[in-house]
């Protein structure tokens, strides 16, 4: 089966190898049943590795069986014998179907019904029955091939003596009904006499007819109809007409109505349909008798009389007059069966019926034989002393499987629970070392970040500083080149006419030449060879141009003529 294939995968147990035995089984203590862990209780037996799951299955079922299975002692060995035989079956079938158990469970259930309602005293039908059974049992231990059918005859067997008994009981039950009712119905009638006849003035042929006649008549009634029937009404209508027609004392009104009802009195019983209690020649002799005391009386003359007795009622129909709303409560339905052990008696029983209007319970055993008879308050006391039990209403063997069933799905769901924990827990380790490793990975993913931004921040740093650096080298490259600018301004500024200069005048070769003549106002310089040729007239930027580019030398002037002379022009242009 899914569920045991589950239960093995989730015990890592492997398959069976030898069968649990019988014996093992049966010395196992109730602590091994009551254990909270029974996988581990039961992995501890020397036998559990070889007999794997289904030694445990089988070990549960036997002392289940054992709860639900009670018999007489003398079926002890019986009994053993067909647990042993479902029990040695389960324990070996490795795949746990248990299929010829399940196919047999109804047949095993009423088997084991009749084996719980025999006793030892049921004569020769018991001792047939237990012949039977032996026979039975050693046909279970053939093999479980050979199960369904000893079972269906042993139960065949067992049934037909039951509905023979079941017969019986119900003749009896008829009997018990009937006698019931007759007294019942005696105690009634009793009752109609000594409220309408007793203590009253008749003659004795009257005493007869109503006696023999009347009385019966209502009792007849009773018995087989009602008092509703239409006959009722008129007998106990004649009842009262004849007690009144053959009263000695009558007032002169009664005597003249007495003409009148006596002739009708007697035309009503002359009528043989009325009577359904006896044959027409015995009611037609005592009609006849007591037609000769009404035609007497009719006639003027007198009849001697007596006083009738009052009629004393039988304790039988005392115990029912005392019981007309109902016997007592009880708890028994129709064969609910019980075991009564009086300590000298054993006897086994099945509720037959509650006597109609009595407290009285009657059960029969197994042949249909009443063997206990007692009242609901004597029943009661012997249940709260322990003489009598109630045999549990229980498929023996259906509720043993169904314990057995209900105890590995527990182990089950015990196993899948575990294994589910086991399975979180894991989980929940590998969720903190993932969590561990992701912290690290983060932890390190921050640091490469630091570092990244540290980097970044040096480099930032560093080219700030280049940049400072950078600026600082361009201010003082600027700074330097103005200055020089300015210098070379002032050299410039500072030329003398007769100044000798290297220019680059021949396509980039230098010339030496010298200023002759600088006009200020115009910017423009003369330069002439030694001769006195012009060479070049160039402008104070184109001058200043090839210092820059270092392409202009100008040699520093000689004190002589030509510093004299610039001075005396330079003097003059100061004077103009």
């Amino acid at each position: 089966m899914a569920q045991y294939q589950d239960v093995r995968e989730l015990l890592g147990v492997g398959p069976l190898t030898a069968p649990a035995k019988l014996g093992d089984i049966s010395e196992l203590e109730t602590t091994f049943y009551q254990a909270d862990d029974p996988w581990a209780a039961y992995r501890e037996l020397p036998f559990a590795r070889q007999a794997g799951l289904p030694g445990l299955y089988a070990a549960w079922l036997w002392h289940a069986l054992q709860d639900n299975v009670q018999c007489d002692h003398a079926l002890d060995a019986s009994r053993s014998a067909m647990i042993g035989a479902i029990v040695a079956y389960v324990a070996s079938d490795e795949p746990l179907t248990v299929a010829h158990v399940k196919q047999n469970r109804q047949l095993f259930d009423q088997c084991f019904f009749h084996l719980r309602t025999w006793y030892s005293g049921l004569g020769p039908t018991g001792r047939k029955f237990t012949e039977r059974l032996t026979a039975l049992s050693e046909s279970l231990t053939k093999g479980p091939e050979q199960w369904a059918a000893a079972l269906t005859s042993f139960n065949q067997a067992c049934d037909k003596e039951l509905d023979r008994a079941a017969m019986l009981a119900e003749r009896m039950q008829t009997s018990e009904l009937g006698h019931i009712k007759i007294a019942h119905a005696q105690q009634r009638v009793t009752g109609i006499y000594n409220d309408v006849v007793a203590l009253h003035q008749l003659p004795e042929a009257t005493l007869d007819f109503i006696d023999h006649i009347v009385l019966p008549s209502l009792q007849y009634l009773l018995i087989n109809e009602s008092d509703q029937a239409p006959d009722w009404s008129f007998w106990m209508r004649i009842l009262r007409l004849i007690v009144w027609s053959v009263n000695p004392e009558k007032s002169p009104e009664d005597r003249q109505a007495f003409f009148n009802k006596g002739p009708v009195l007697l035309s009503q019983l002359e009528n043989q349909s009325v009577s359904k209690a006896f044959s027409g020649n015995v009611y037609r002799d005592y009609v006849d008798e007591f037609s000769t005391q009404i035609i007497t009386l009719l006639k003027g003359q007198t009849i001697e009389t007596v006083t009738a007795p009052k009629r004393q009622v039988s304790a039988e129909v005392e115990s029912l007059s005392q019981l007309q709303n109902g016997g007592a409560e009880h708890h028994f339905s129709a064969g609910d069966w019980l075991e009564f052990d009086s300590g000298e008696t054993l006897i086994r029983c099945q509720f037959l019926m509650q006597a109609p209007g009595t407290d009285t319970l009657l059960f029969v055993n197994r042949s249909g034989h009443k063997v206990l008879q007692k009242t609901v308050e004597q029943m009661s006391a012997c249940f709260d002393a322990g003489i009598a039990q109630e045999i549990p209403k229980i498929p023996s063997l259906s509720a043993a499987l169904a314990a057995v069933n209900a105890r590995m799905e527990n182990l089950h769901e015990r196993l899948t629970t575990q294994a589910l924990a086991e399975q979180q827990e894991r989980e929940k380790l590998e969720r903190q070392k993932q969590a561990l490793i992701q912290a690290k990975k983060r932890q390190l993913l921050v640091k490469k970040e630091a570092e990244v931004k540290a980097r970044a921040e040096a480099e930032r740093l560093a080219l700030e500083r280049a940049a400072r650096e950078q600026a600082i080298k361009a201010r003082q490259l600027s700074e330097a080149r103005e200055a020089r600018e300015q210098q070379l301004r002032d050299t410039l500024d500072n030329l003398t006419l007769g100044t000798w200069a290297d220019l680059p005048l021949d396509d980039g070769k230098a010339v030496r030449c010298k200023l002759a003549v600088s006009m200020r106002s115009t910017n423009k310089y003369i330069f002439v060879d030694r001769v006195g040729r012009k060479v070049a007239e160039l402008l104070y930027d184109d001058l200043l141009g090839y210092l820059l580019r270092d392409e202009a030398v100008f040699y520093k002037p000689e004190q002589g003529f030509e510093n004299r002379l610039e001075t005396i022009v330079r003097g003059l242009r100061r004077t103009e």
